[in-house]
């Protein structure tokens, strides 16, 4: 009500205002139009004023008799012909246009008429004929170009309407004016006329109130429009609160309904509150009978609330129960309300509300109607409700296998999972995601990768989720990752989550760590290239091994001709030199190619080794420190030893090659219990290998070294005696680290 109350004073506000409005518009368009009347008077006068000039301009003036009251113009002295007398002796005076319109506005005055004239000029020759400040501003403004001045001003103490058109100079003028300087068409002065206000003012006067009266009368229309108006509202806002009890009191039913899983406790809350609002003295639920016969049978197993008061008797409502259960429909009696609760096209029980004092009305039974609905609700509620609980046990179960299965499946997973938000911040880890960077889930989630990566990596990571989002699908990428012991590269696909609507709010990564694969992919590269290699080299070497064992025969046979003196026993033998030195040579590519003949034996490498010490220290020099560990158990191998010797030989060359300034070389051999072979490591202190040489230190003439310090196939022949003897060889170096090899050759188990 209050709401309304406040619409009503705005509404009578807002209608005052609007008649005032009217009002004040009103009364100034009147006031312009009594104005306007007022000119138009004013122009009335002016028009016969400059008529009758004209008339007397061009007729070149008239004569009148003198008399006092009109004596000969002064200003017309130089005028020819200004005075005459007529044949009948009568003087008679020039009257040009000037003189009798002054002669006519002084006539007017002195007869008291309304309307007055005034003939002015700021240079005139009469002084009676001088301005005033009105007509010198008027003046001033036709000077500018104005053609009409008009306005309320005072004159002789009474206000008048005043109105004003200039007066241009014509030819008849200039017989009076022309000593004045004015030229035809200059403005030499003006013509006046001005109306009393009083009849005018008159005029606005009734016309205000007129339009005041009239305005009052609609005003007051207006205000009982708007009372009339409110009144019906008010009568409308109570049908709507009554309205609108009846609904709360439905929602206070559904309130009661929805929080109650069990049906009978949601009955006693609606009987409770619709016997409240209907003023029923009792109520109750009954169950239909059952076989389809509801309409037949009496409503079986009434049960009244405890604090209910008598109700009609059950033989009494047989015929309304009946009408009830087969319409659909609540029915209403007397002293009583029957509703049936429908569900799914059937009606398995009733609502029944008696004894309100006066009987019920048409809005009760609507009351009772809807309370039926909500009783409805919660026992088709109650029994859904039976339903789901029965299954729900089972569902929760499924969907905690279901979800177990899946974090299983996440967390055992090799690849790293995880996804994240729009903003690059993680929203979920799998086990391997957390294990590879040493942090557990719960440290990682809200996160970005830049807690994580250094900032080159995380920006290419935050690069390739925009591409993720931008292509809405797959994206894939070759991630070099950073991590102690070694950079890590990784296979990434990554692309993004969606939901319902289609909007992307995430992004999933997959990544699978591909650091060995490509180091085995690597590896495999360079054994197929060094096969490649080893079978050219094998069979170049045997065709060279045949021409030179040529050379050497018939070198030898010469060198055995020739006398003791004979100055070509020296050139022979630098022929035979040289023949030795290239089939050392080729056998060095043979034993890369894999191609040399050997004896293969079992053998204990660590006596080997130890046969091998003073060489090996006569080889690498003093200069060099050599730190020697070997295992007695080691082996047995089975093997050419001359081959093991010349591993361990060529290595130690190598490792001496690197150090110039001194050193240290470490030799080690043991069981390598991982791979059940024999290990043979062989690290330096030299000068180490470059990255960018590392895949081709095993090359047949490959050698970082001078020319003329080496052939490069030391390092191809040790390759070749590990490959021919099922071995295999791996190194590590860096520029300024030192070398370390590292050989591994199968062990002969015992027989």
């Amino acid at each position: 009500m209050r709401s309304l109350n406040k619409l009503a004073t705005y509404a009578a506000l807002s209608w005052t205002a609007l008649a005032a409005l009217s009002l004040a518009w009103n009364v100034h368009h009147g006031s312009r139009q009594v104005l306007e009347v007022g000119r138009t008077q004013a122009r009335a006068v002016l028009e016969k004023d400059l008529l009758l000039r004209h008339w007397v301009a061009e007729t070149g003036g008239l004569y009148a008799p003198v008399g006092p009251e009109l004596p000969p113009n002064p200003y017309l002295r130089g005028v020819r012909d200004r005075d005459i007398t007529a044949p009948s002796g009568r003087r008679l005076t020039l009257v040009d246009p000037a003189y009798l319109t002054r002669r006519l506005h002084e006539l007017g005055r002195r007869k008291g008429l309304g309307v007055s004239g005034h003939l002015t000029s700021l240079k005139p020759l009469r002084p009676e004929n001088a301005p005033d400040h009105w007509e010198a501003e008027a003046l001033r403004e036709f000077e500018r170009g104005t053609a009409e001045v008009s306005g309320w001003a005072f004159v002789a103490g009474r206000r008048r309407l005043r109105l004003m058109r200039p007066l241009k100079v014509e030819a008849d003028c200039l017989r009076c004016h022309a000593a004045q300087g004015y030229r035809l068409g200059d403005i030499r002065g003006g013509i006046s006329a001005s109306v009393p206000a009083d009849p005018l003012l008159e005029i606005e006067r009734r016309h205000i109130v007129s339009m005041s009266v009239g305005h009052g009368v609609l005003w007051l229309f207006g205000l009982l429009g708007i009372a009339y108006a409110v009144r019906r509202l008010r009568s409308s806002e109570e049908r709507r609160r009554s309205r609108e009890a009846e609904i709360a009191a439905l929602l206070e039913g559904a309130r009661a309904v929805l929080p109650q899983r069990r049906f009978e406790e949601a009955a006693r809350e609606i009987l409770r509150a619709c016997e409240r609002i209907t003023g029923a003295r009792s109520g109750y639920l009954a169950w239909a009978g059952g076989g389809g016969k509801a309409a037949e049978k009496l409503i079986r197993e009434p049960a009244a609330l405890p604090d209910a008061g008598p109700g009609p008797s059950f033989e009494s409502l047989r015929g309304l129960s009946a009408e009830a259960l087969r319409t659909g429909r609540a029915v209403l009696a007397g002293d009583a309300v029957l509703a049936p609760l429908v569900i799914r096209g059937q009606a398995p029980a009733l609502l029944v509300v008696a004894g309100k004092s006066g009987g019920f009305s048409e809005g009760d039974l609507r009351i009772v109607e809807g309370f039926a609905g909500l009783a409805s609700v919660a026992l088709d509620n109650s029994r859904l409700l039976e339903e789901v609980e029965a299954h729900r046990d089972e569902l929760d179960k499924e969907v905690r296998l279901r979800s177990g299965q899946m974090q299983a499946i996440l967390d055992h997973s090799p690849a790293m999972i995880y996804a994240k938000d729009l903003e690059g911040r993680f929203l979920f880890v799998n086990r391997s995601f957390a294990e590879f960077f040493h942090a557990p889930p719960d440290r990682i989630v809200g996160k970005t990768d830049s807690a994580f990566l250094p900032k080159a990596a995380a920006e290419r990571s935050r690069e390739s989720d925009r591409k993720a989002i931008d292509s809405g699908g797959p994206v894939w990428a070759d991630d070099r990752i950073p991590r102690e012991g070694g950079d890590r590269e990784q296979l990434t696909v990554k692309f993004p989550l969606k939901d319902s609507e289609g909007r992307v709010y995430a992004v999933c990564g997959i990544s699978t760590d591909v650091t060995e694969r490509k180091r085995l992919e690597a590896r495999l590269f360079q054994a197929q290239k060094l096969d490649v290699l080893g079978r050219l080299s094998g069979g170049v070497a045997h065709d060279f091994n045949n021409l030179l064992t040529i050379i050497q025969s018939y070198a030898g046979f010469l060198l055995k001709g020739l006398p003791p003196d004979s100055p070509l026993r020296s050139d022979v033998g630098e022929v035979i030199e040289a023949a030795d030195r290239a089939s050392s040579l080729t056998r060095r590519l043979l034993a890369f190619s894999r191609d040399q003949a050997v004896t293969p034996r079992e053998f204990r490498p660590a006596a080997a080794v130890r046969e091998m010490v003073k060489m090996l220290r006569r080889l690498i020099g003093a200069h060099i420190e050599l730190k020697l560990s070997v295992a007695e158990d080691a082996g047995p191998l089975f093997m050419d030893p001359s081959q093991f010797e010349q591993v361990i030989m060529n290595l130690a060359v190598n490792a001496r090659d690197a150090m110039p300034q001194g050193g240290t070389l470490e030799m080690e051999m043991r069981n390598d219990s991982p791979a059940g072979g024999v290990l043979l490591r062989v690290t330096d202190t030299g000068c180490g290998i470059a990255r960018e040489a590392l895949p081709n230190i095993f090359d047949p003439f490959f050698t970082t070294k001078g020319q003329g310090e080496g052939a490069g196939l030391g390092l191809s022949a040790v390759y070749g005696i590990v490959q021919q003897n099922r071995g295999t060889i791996e190194v590590e170096s860096a520029p300024g680290k030192g070398t370390t090899f590292r050989v591994r050759f199968p062990r002969r188990e015992p027989a």
